[in-house]
């Protein structure tokens, strides 16, 4: 994964396929001083060429429900082995899409419903590696925890909601 430069900002980059949810994003994460939007796509094509060719991301926040869906990204971006932190992000918190997530790599997945300082919060944690699910989520933490100490040692931390 990239590691964030320690002067430097979290170079975020969002894949939505709706212009309210990524304009709104950004305009939150532009506030934070220690963060930035590098990019704005709508569809997994377009976000896997990006980061296969064009840009530095530090962390990769995917809509699930978009054009070549954000799980099956997620999917594409393991595979291909490339290096950048992935929060998904969606307004469903259903046990499968979550797991779903976990076993393909995510480093966090958060809801749309959350407050928007959770989701920069969210970002943050992300950013330095650390494993970030909803309260929603609380069921799945063992699952979670399990699927975490087969792949790369990270820490879990409290849940965002």
């Amino acid at each position: 994964m990239s590691e964030t430069p320690a002067a430097g900002k979290v170079r975020v980059l969002l894949a939505d396929d709706h212009a309210l949810v990524t304009e709104g994003l950004r305009a939150l994460i532009d506030r934070q001083p220690d963060m930035e939007v590098v990019q704005i796509v709508q569809d997994g094509h377009e976000l896997l060429k990006l980061l296969e060719h064009s840009i530095a991301v530090d962390v990769a926040v995917i809509d699930v429900q978009m054009p070549f869906n954000g799980l099956d990204a997620l999917a594409e971006i393991r595979r291909r082995g490339l290096p950048v932190h992935v929060l998904i992000l969606t307004a469903f918190a259903d046990g499968e899409s979550i797991q779903k997530a976990l076993q393909l790599g995510a480093e966090g997945f958060a809801l749309k419903t959350e407050s928007p300082n959770q989701t920069i919060e969210a970002i943050r944690q992300v950013a330095q590696g650390r494993l970030v699910f909803p309260r929603a989520a609380q069921r799945w933490r063992t699952s979670a925890s399990a699927i975490r100490s087969t792949t790369a040692p990270r820490r879990c931390i409290s849940a965002t909601t």
